[in-house]
């Protein structure tokens, strides 16, 4: 059944009109993939389906709602059940693994001092990271900060995941040990998946 779904979305920028009555319905507990070139706007609409950037026009619906109806109010309730990985991971260059992960959890307030460390850690088991809590994001490789950036994402267990160009910047190897990931994530914690990609190859 449709549970992501925008409408006739559009975004210009000055008088370079980057999206222009785009579509995409996404139905759940699957895994799609947006493929284009780099710099036709995917990472764009990604960004107005999940409120980070307002739409020119066009409309989001969530699980049955019309998010747009409800401006940034209806965009804040999406994201707490939407994840959505960046993609230069976004991690906070001062805090350790352990800290990056639970940002989120923190903000939200919906769980104790330990219940948060055990979500970390078993968010970064998910990710095939356990033990890194106290390393920082500069020890990290490009495959890693990835995919702490992924166990961040998850440790919300959000019902969709948005995955922007997930394996930019990595090699061969990493991008196949990132796919894995995702589709590993998918069977076990059941999510939708929705990754941004120019990657055939990986698509």
């Amino acid at each position: 059944m449709a549970y992501l779904v925008a409408r006739g979305i559009e975004k210009s920028f000055g008088t370079n009109s980057v999206l222009r009555g785009v579509d995409l319905t996404i139905e759940k507990g699957t895994f799609t993939t947006v493929i284009g070139r780099s710099g036709c706007g995917k990472s764009v609409l990604m960004k107005c389906i999940v409120g980070l950037q307002e739409a020119d026009a066009g409309i989001v619906e969530f699980d049955g709602t019309n998010v747009s109806a409800s401006g940034e109010a209806g965009f804040r309730d999406l994201r707490r059940r939407v994840g959505m990985l960046f993609q230069n991971s976004a991690l906070f260059d001062s805090m350790t693994v352990q800290d990056n992960v639970a940002y989120g959890l923190r903000e939200q307030g919906l769980l104790d001092a330990a219940a948060i460390k055990q979500r970390v850690s078993e968010s970064l088991s998910l990710v095939q990271l356990p033990g890194t809590q106290t390393m920082m994001p500069s020890e990290l490789s490009g495959g890693m900060r990835k995919r702490v950036s992924l166990a961040r994402a998850i440790a919300m267990r959000p019902e969709v995941v948005i995955y922007d160009e997930p394996t930019e910047g990595l090699d061969p190897v990493n991008v196949t040990r990132v796919y894995r990931v995702l589709q590993a994530l998918r069977t076990e914690l059941g999510v939708t998946t929705l990754v941004v990609t120019h990657n055939m190859e990986a698509a």
